[in-house]
């Protein structure tokens, strides 16, 4: 948690910076890192060159310094000589020694001008020629041997402390290489240091010859410059063993030169030990030697000019070393750089085109290509995001495929909904009118019933006037007969119509019961849709979900699964309505049913009781007709027809009360059936508005390609 917490601020950074800004930041870090080690790098080479340059500065400053001893050191010699015994030959050779001097110290001029500054000798430089011209002045017969040894010694040792200084100023003394350290250690310091203890044991040892004695004091001096001589003539043996065994390609530079060195060397120990240390008397001739000394150090100088070239060489070879490897290094370095560029290149390339493939493909599921997918080249976590891509795309395909098929479902439920709605509205329609003709039959009937009850009072009153007058009944006999006939008509027309209604309201009853059983399939349907809607709903906040982990990709899916879920949730509001008109409708048919079960119980019991007034008219006709073949009999006929016309006469106002209760009830069934029927209006008004929401709602997902 740490760690994530460290590289917050760089997160935040980076999220906020587009790709090519991000590689551009790394890329210019990458060549920051990169010129920043290419410049220590660079400059560590420059620096390597430089000393190897100052080395060799340090090296052609010593060459001629080297000669300047050897010039001095001869010189000493000579001058000893000539201070001994006053010969002029010897004053000629320090007259010509003197003119090489000359030329050395004129080579050193050259050098100083040059180098001078860099290696910091000027001033000891020119302190070394003052002392030189003093040497110079002082040099007559007067000045002792001792006097000469000594202030040639003082200027020697001023040489020999000049090289050393060169050899630290040029850096000489801090070679990093073995090879060139020793060969530098033995041109500096040993080689320089050997020729000054051969020249002081010559000058020495030369004075000693020449006396061909030597005092204890000057026996003690050349045992001290016989051991600093081995000493020094061993370090530089084993220096150059050590830079051949670490450079044997330089061994055959030196091996000749080096093995006349240590001939020279041991034969002149030799000969200091046993002639002049040794002996007892001394019988070595000095020019001898002079001679044997001055061969040491010329073989000295031929090794150390043999090292000064190999240490040269090496120098040269060292510079051209680090020149090559500073041109490869900075052609590696530029080909890693330009590759680098190329694979960064490569890389951001790369990326964008799996960030435009990404890109291309969200536009297109957006415009409503459900099918495509996304194939990405790389093999890095991109693909995962790919693979994801797909993924949300195959839901959300899935999702609409689903939608689309419950929205046909809908759209078919809502079509048959509609016809059904449709069909519901004509066959209540049909019963409405067949209410209204039925009301207007059972008005008629009411009607007829009343007129009936008239005609039955009157035939009540005639009866009462026949129980009264019998000759008044015999006129009317055939008028009574007549009008029984037409009672029995009328009571038959009334059978008749009665039975028309029965069957009417069984009719009606039937209707009423499939128009129930509609309602109820109507009921289911609108809890298909509830059903269908709410699957369409949890469709859609699936929906919502995988578009919310798709993030920015997923804005078009979360708009259309959202209009979806409106949709929906109005499908769902208005099978909610559907459901509460046909709860309505049901309880409606529900009375209905029960309204005509009641009317037809009463219209049977009507039928029966007007058979029942039929038959009794029938009797009468029978009765009536009876009177008019006896009409002797009339009075005892009339109180029974009075009683007769009395029972006739109730049973005529209860057929009117039934009448008139068939009426109402008719009527009821007619208001029922209006309500009934502007219920099935107002659902086929919701019928309809969700048979347009479904084509609506197919019209917004035909839109997206499965």
């Amino acid at each position: 948690m740490r760690i994530v917490t460290m590289f917050t601020p760089v997160v935040t950074m980076m999220n906020r910076l587009k790709y090519p800004h991000k590689f551009l930041l790394i890329g210019l870090l990458c060549l920051l890192a990169v010129v920043q080690i290419m410049y220590f790098l660079i400059t560590e080479i420059n620096k390597n060159i430089q000393i190897a340059d100052k080395e060799r500065s340090g090296l052609q400053y010593i060459q001629p310094l080297t000669e300047l001893l050897i010039g001095l050191q001869q010189h000493r010699g000579t001058a000893n000589l000539y201070l001994q015994d006053g010969s002029p030959g010897y004053k000629d050779k320090l007259k010509a020694l003197e003119g090489t001097i000359a030329a050395s110290i004129s080579k050193v001029d050259a050098v100083d001008e040059r180098y001078g500054r860099e290696l910091q000798t000027v001033e000891q430089w020119q302190q070394l020629k003052r002392n030189w011209k003093t040497l110079l002045g002082s040099m007559n017969p007067q000045l002792s041997p001792q006097d000469s040894l000594k202030l040639h010694t003082e200027l020697i040792n001023g040489i020999l402390s000049l090289i050393m200084h060169v050899g630290d100023t040029s850096t000489l003394i801090l070679d990093p290489e073995l090879d060139s350290y020793y060969l530098m250690d033995s041109i500096v310091n040993k080689l320089p240091a050997l020729s000054e203890m051969v020249g002081l044991s010559r000058a020495l040892g030369s004075l000693v010859a020449y006396r061909s004695k030597a005092t204890e004091d000057e026996k003690e001096q050349l045992i001290a410059l016989s051991v600093h001589i081995d000493a020094l003539s061993d370090d530089a043996t084993h220096g150059l063993q050590t830079v051949v065994q670490k450079n044997p390609g330089i061994q055959p530079w030196l091996e000749k030169d080096g093995k006349q060195f240590n001939a020279s060397v041991s034969s002149y120990k030799d000969l200091m030990r046993k002639e002049l240390i040794k002996a007892d008397k001394i019988h070595t001739n000095s020019d001898t030697y002079f001679q044997l000394a001055t061969s040491v150090i010329d073989d000295s100088m031929k090794l150390y000019a043999a090292e000064v070239t190999m240490l040269d060489q090496l120098l040269q070879d060292r510079k051209a070393d680090y020149a090559d490897k500073k041109r490869s290094t900075s052609i590696t370095v530029t080909v890693i750089g330009l590759l680098l560029l190329y694979v960064f290149t490569g890389f951001y390339l790369s990326i964008m085109r799996t960030v435009h493939v990404l890109e291309d493909s969200s536009r297109q599921l957006a415009n409503g290509d459900l099918s495509v997918r996304v194939h990405l080249e790389t093999k890095d976590e991109l693909q995962r995001v790919g693979m994801s891509f797909n993924v949300i795309a195959e839901s959300f395909r899935q999702t609409v495929m689903t939608s689309q098929n419950l929205a046909h479902q809908v759209a078919v439920s809502a079509a048959s909904l509609k016809h059904g709605f449709e069909e519901s509205v004509h066959v209540t329609n049909e019963i409405v009118m067949m209410n209204k003709e039925m009301a207007v039959g059972a008005h008629n009937q009411a009607q007829a019933s009343e007129e009936m009850a008239t005609s039955i009072g009157d035939t009540t009153v005639g009866v009462h006037k026949i129980a009264e007058s019998a000759g008044v009944m015999s006129n009317i006999s055939m008028e009574l007969l007549e009008r029984s006939r037409h009672g029995n008509d009328s009571i038959l027309s009334a059978i008749n119509q009665m039975r028309t209604l029965g069957e009417s309201t069984h009719k009606v009853e039937y209707m009423i019961q499939l128009l129930s059983e509609r309602i109820s399939q109507i009921g289911q349907i609108a809890t298909t849709i509830t059903q269908i809607s709410n699957q369409t709903n949890l469709l859609a906040l699936n929906a919502n979900i995988e578009a919310a982990r798709a993030g920015e990709h997923g804005k078009g899916f979360v708009i259309v699964a959202g209009e979806i879920r409106k949709l929906a949730e109005q499908s769902k509001e208005s099978s909610h309505d559907i459901s509460s008109l046909i709860e309505a409708i049901q309880l409606s048919t529900a009375d209905t049913v029960q309204a005509m079960k009641d009317g037809s119980q009463e219209v049977s019991k009507g039928i029966r009781e007007i058979q029942g007034t039929g038959k009794m008219f029938q009797e009468m006709l029978l009765y009536v007709q009876e009177v008019a073949r006896q009409i002797q009999d009339i009075t005892l006929s009339s109180e029974t027809m009075a009683a007769n016309v009395e029972q006739i006469n109730a049973s005529i106002q209860e057929m009117s009360s039934i009448a008139q209760d068939a009426a109402s009830s008719v009527s009821h069934v007619e208001q029922v059936s209006n309500q009934q029927f502007r219920s099935f209006e107002a659902l086929q008004s919701a019928s309809s508005a969700l048979n347009d929401k479904a084509i609506e709602m197919q019209e917004t997902i035909r839109h997206f390609n499965v």
